[in-house]
């Protein structure tokens, strides 16, 4: 499989924004969680349950309302989002 220069950049945007969000996210410039609605709108209902059901995203409870871990979310919503881009035709 061959990669264009035009897929390559797009890869590296990507991954210099997966760096650049965890560095965000160590520094502790942004919420740390998000309720599982706002996880639900950002990156798609059936996405986020699979990816906790297959344990790469945790869910934290309090009380009555339940959170995800706002950096594995978008870890795994980057990791998503290279793999399209090896995969889908120009």
């Amino acid at each position: 499989m061959e990669i264009t220069i035009n897929r390559l950049q797009q890869m590296l945007n990507t991954a210099a924004k997966m760096g650049a969000k965890q560095i965000v996210d160590r520094l502790g410039l942004e919420k740390k969680q998000i309720s599982r609605n706002q996880a639900y709108k950002v990156y798609g209902r059936k996405r986020v349950d699979r990816w906790y059901n297959e344990g790469l995203v945790e869910r934290i409870a309090d009380g009555r309302q339940t959170y995800y871990n706002k950096a594995q979310l978008e870890k795994q919503a980057s990791i998503h989002r290279l793999v399209d881009l090896c995969y889908e035709p120009e």
